[in-house]
């Protein structure tokens, strides 16, 4: 399985194979596996168990396995084009080329953009409805939104690798600390 993604039977080659051939894609770092961890289990499991015992409305829980959890999984993908007509064709053939799967492990990118934002949107989204009642979480969460929309303000596209990979482990960890609270605010209801 990649990246939360079931399989699909295909004479592609495995997404990351076929990405890592690309002259674009520079190196595909996948996340530490420790990281995706909480008290030796998978945070991703710890999640889906606590959901169950949580009433969230769908879209919540679209939100927290689509945002959350899925960039918590994803790898930090550097690509390189040297100008736009390059990516409008890779993108443009990179289903055809890769199947779904490929299309899906381009874009789970940490350092997409677009990906951020969600996470940002999310959390604050939870720290305001789901934790409201938890002062100490919610002020947590917020302040590190906070903290990752003021690194993110100015320009993000043009910000060198190093510091766009800075950004995502931010972004990382709040989403990492999302789940943690919820799986705490179900150990706390046991």
């Amino acid at each position: 399985m990649v990246f939360g993604l079931s399989q699909e039977k295909s004479d592609k080659p495995a997404p990351e194979k076929w990405l890592k051939r690309s002259r674009f894609i520079k190196d595909i770092i996948s996340p530490d596996k420790n990281f995706l961890l909480y008290n030796g289990e998978s945070v991703e499991n710890q999640v889906k168990k606590a959901v169950k015992n949580i009433t969230l409305s769908t879209a919540f829980e679209k939100n927290l396995q689509n945002h959350i959890i899925s960039y918590l999984n994803a790898p930090i993908i550097k690509i390189k084009f040297p100008d736009p007509y390059d990516k409008a064709v890779f993108e443009r053939d990179l289903y055809n080329d890769a199947g779904s799967l490929g299309e899906a492990l381009y874009k789970s990118n940490r350092l997409e953009f677009k990906n951020i934002k969600n996470v940002l949107y999310t959390a604050e989204d939870f720290a305001m409805t789901v934790f409201l009642s938890k002062p100490e979480t919610e002020d947590s969460l917020k302040e590190k939104v906070a903290e990752i929309r003021d690194m993110i303000k100015e320009e993000y596209e043009k910000k060198p690798f190093e510091a766009k990979v800075l950004i995502s482990e931010k972004v990382a960890e709040l989403a990492k600390e999302l789940c943690i609270a919820l799986i705490e605010s179900q150990n706390k209801n046991k």
